[in-house]
């Protein structure tokens, strides 16, 4: 099970505010091309309250890559066998053997000079604590690069396989071609797509399992009822930093999320 030390930062937040929240984590300065995205190290657990919420939605993230890093296909092949896709890990787990919700699914965003990973799903509010706490178990063992008999056959089979009913059409073709123009990626990047997933071994996914997925540098966001689940969450990762704000503090656009108090006007003497 999760060893609560590995957790870093909980944020509880409104459901809309989740990537720009994430933002917030990743972006800080603006990165340069070249420039290595930093990592932000320990787990956090921000969380907005909303009253008589009988569900939580939960996100969990941590910085990823830019779209043209040589890492991009064999991480996108470990990700499907995580949580990429109905079948996936998380989906399995959260989904069909626990019954927490019916939706689990996580994935790498890939900007030009920096990317994040996120894992999201949602629950009932008495439930929130055990969905986050399984989320996060499943990233740790996602960790250790350990497959199962046929996770990463099957990974490689439907990515290759959906490669060319994703690229039939005409609006599908140009959107390879600006794609790899955009991201600055190999002039042979799409013909060789399919090849290189299939080439992706056993000993990839373990590294690159061993670098993305690590469950003590993680933001974990909840949003929902928290004085429903405030003392279990805090228990069950007792080493993060927590933040904690009203829904009606809510402000996207402040840097700590937060609305900035009215000024005060002086009065004249």
């Amino acid at each position: 099970m999760l060893q609560p030390a590995s957790a870093s930062r909980l944020e509880c937040l409104p459901g809309g505010a989740v990537q720009s929240r994430r933002l917030v984590h990743l972006g800080g300065d603006r990165l340069q091309p070249g420039q290595r995205q930093q990592r932000h190290e320990g787990r956090g657990l921000p969380h907005v309250h909303r009253d008589h919420r009988e569900e939580g939605q939960i996100r969990v993230g941590r910085p990823g890559i830019p779209r043209n890093d040589p890492d991009y296909i064999p991480l996108y092949v470990t990700n499907r066998i995580f949580g990429g896709g109905f079948n996936s890990r998380l989906s399995t787990e959260v989904r069909i053997n626990k019954g927490l919700t019916y939706g689990a699914y996580s994935g790498f965003e890939c900007n030009k000079v920096a990317g994040d990973f996120s894992a999201s799903t949602f629950t009932r509010t008495d439930a929130t604590v055990e969905a986050v706490r399984l989320v996060v178990d499943l990233i740790r063992k996602m960790s250790t690069g350990e497959l199962g008999p046929h996770e990463l056959d099957f990974a490689r089979d439907y990515l290759a396989g959906v490669f060319p009913i994703q690229t039939e059409t005409a609006e599908q073709v140009a959107f390879r071609i600006l794609t790899a123009a955009q991201y600055g990626l190999p002039a042979d990047y799409n013909s060789t797509y399919q090849r290189k997933v299939l080439a992706v071994g056993p000993a990839d996914v373990k590294k690159m399992a061993g670098r993305y997925f690590d469950a003590g540098d993680l933001t974990l966001v909840l949003v929902g009822n928290v004085k429903e689940f405030r003392d279990a969450i805090h228990k069950a990762f007792p080493a993060a930093k927590y933040d904690e704000l009203a829904f009606d503090e809510v402000d996207l656009l402040m840097p700590d999320l937060r609305k900035a108090k009215p000024a005060v006007a002086s009065v004249a003497h």
